[in-house]
């Protein structure tokens, strides 16, 4: 569904005039309500849309690698039934990377200033604006091949013609009940109710996306 179809959706059920455009007047407002609920519906969980697949080639004695241009602020590494799905998948050098904080990283480079460079076991991230960076230990002896499955929501929406990449449902009945409580109107129901519809589209977007067999990168 596109940015203006959401925001239609929306106006429609304020009995409002549906718009052509959402850079102006009410739809404006109403646009960056959806954008509010997107962020919103995106924070629930790693929806299926928003999963993206990172491989990296690791420079040797280098320890960290950017991901910027895959990521965002807001974006994250999946974990799958308590697992970390990183890994290093280099052939004969195949295993998960353990996630670990960067003070700890930090910690052992200062305790071990002259550790061998080796097959990195482990990985932490740090965030910055631009998205994240990767930093290993050991730092690597060689050029391996890395894999990592993160979760990287989508940038708001600006455009009217925007693609939302989530599933709609939850979007569009979450920003009315924004809507509604921004106007103060019932509409012939109540704040609540509306706030209980989106809830309740929430919970059969998430057990219709999470639920799904998962499909994920086996290593040891």
């Amino acid at each position: 569904m596109t940015f203006l179809q959401l925001v239609n959706r929306v106006l429609r059920r304020l009995r409002a005039t549906e718009a052509a455009g959402v850079t102006s007047g009410y739809p404006e407002l109403v646009a960056a309500l959806v954008n509010d609920a997107k962020r919103d519906v995106e924070d629930s969980g790693p929806w299926y849309a928003l999963r993206t697949t990172i491989n990296k080639t690791l420079t040797p004695s280098a320890g960290s690698v950017s991901l910027t241009s895959e990521t965002n602020d807001r974006s994250y590494l999946l974990y799958v039934k308590g697992l970390p799905q990183t890994f290093v998948t280099t052939a004969d050098k195949e295993w998960r990377l353990d996630v670990i904080e960067k003070g700890e990283i930090d910690a052992i480079r200062a305790l071990y200033p002259d550790a061998d460079e080796n097959v990195p076991t482990a990985v932490a991230f740090t965030r910055s604006a631009d998205g994240l960076t990767a930093e290993f230990f050991p730092i690597p002896d060689l050029a391996y091949t890395v894999r990592f499955i993160m979760v990287v929501p989508q940038d708001d929406l600006e455009d009217k013609d925007d693609e939302l990449t989530i599933p709609a449902a939850p979007v569009w009945t979450q920003a009315l009940a924004f809507a509604a409580e921004e106007r103060g109107e019932e509409m012939g129901t109540t704040v609540a109710s509306l706030q209980r519809r989106a809830d309740k589209a929430l919970m059969d977007a998430m057990n219709a996306d999470f639920l799904q067999d998962e499909l994920t990168f086996e290593a040891q």
